[in-house]
């Protein structure tokens, strides 16, 4: 912040329809005395510019995407979340579909684990039948929570487990990339 407030000039670039970062780190304002202070909170310092508080002249969008390997996961984005006409993204090679809606019947433990188990289990299935149907692809799988991306990691061993004629998978150093489970914001 001491370089921004020094400084003649300032470009900040970045993307509020992406993942906010953690508030792990937060903390509440207070004084010295220990009372609670309002404090206004940012997400980001591209949060701040954008707000009305910040008065920066020359707000601009950017509107193209370049770095995206898989054009619909890009597409898939730009429909959803991008007012129109969205971002201008470059096609991809081959054109497949990459994200689908699957409804699981599962349950989200709000209050105490944070996990959904039938989820986990429909994925470790779903990534059992993706080795099976096409063994040379990777695969790699995104939680939407730390908790839940322990629960579908413990859902894939016990997959593992039961299933050892598929343990090749795993093991095998020489892919290009490797299985995964992430959570989204390690992801992003």
């Amino acid at each position: 912040l001491g370089a921004i407030y020094r400084g003649k000039q300032l470009v900040i670039a970045g993307d509020i329809k992406q993942l906010s970062p953690t508030n792990f780190f937060r903390t509440q304002g207070q004084t010295d005395d220990g009372e609670d202070i309002e404090v206004i909170n940012y997400e980001s310092i591209l949060h701040i510019a954008r707000s009305k508080e910040a008065f920066l002249p020359g707000k601009f969008a950017l509107n193209w995407h370049y770095r995206s390997r898989c054009e619909s996961l890009i597409a898939f984005n730009n429909q959803t979340w991008y007012t129109p006409p969205g971002l201008v993204t470059f096609p991809a090679r081959r054109q497949q579909s990459s994200v689908e809606f699957i409804r699981v019947d599962g349950v989200y433990d709000r209050g105490k684990s944070r996990q959904n188990k039938k989820e986990a289990e429909h994925v470790a299935e779903l990534v059992r039948q993706s080795i099976r149907n096409t063994p040379q692809r990777t695969i790699g799988v995104v939680a939407f929570s730390r908790q839940q991306e322990t629960c579908i990691a413990d859902a894939v061993d016990r997959m593992r487990r039961d299933n050892p004629q598929l343990e090749f998978f795993f093991e095998n150093e020489n892919r290009l990339d490797n299985f995964f489970i992430k959570n989204l914001e390690t992801c992003q």
